[in-house]
């Protein structure tokens, strides 16, 4: 039996919550499945940088399962996608709104 790490744990929850961002993000997107039907309105632009950020998130699980150096370079490109999201989500916030240059 393998031996039950920290290193482990992180790649399987990193794993674990890529697989449910890709599959939330992209359920809500292309409604694709009635768990969402509910979702009144939300930001489109958050849900498509989670769609985009998922796969990022399920190749971080494996860098880290194998040990890999470029997993701190992936990682801080998820952390300045998710800044830029921040950013306009403030944005939105401020104008109440009324963003209508953003789909």
């Amino acid at each position: 039996m393998k031996q039950l790490t920290i290193q482990n744990l992180l790649s399987l929850a990193a794993l674990i919550f890529g697989l449910l961002t890709l599959f939330a993000s992209s359920a809500v997107l292309f409604n694709y499945t009635t768990v969402f039907q509910k979702t009144g309105n939300y930001p489109a632009f958050i849900l498509w940088m989670n769609l985009l950020t998922g796969p990022l998130y399920i190749m971080a699980a494996v860098g880290l399962k194998k040990s890999k150096r470029w997993i701190l370079h992936l990682l801080l490109v998820i952390l300045t996608m998710l800044f830029i999201n921040l950013g306009f989500f403030f944005l939105l916030m401020k104008n109440a709104g009324i963003m209508k240059w953003i789909p």
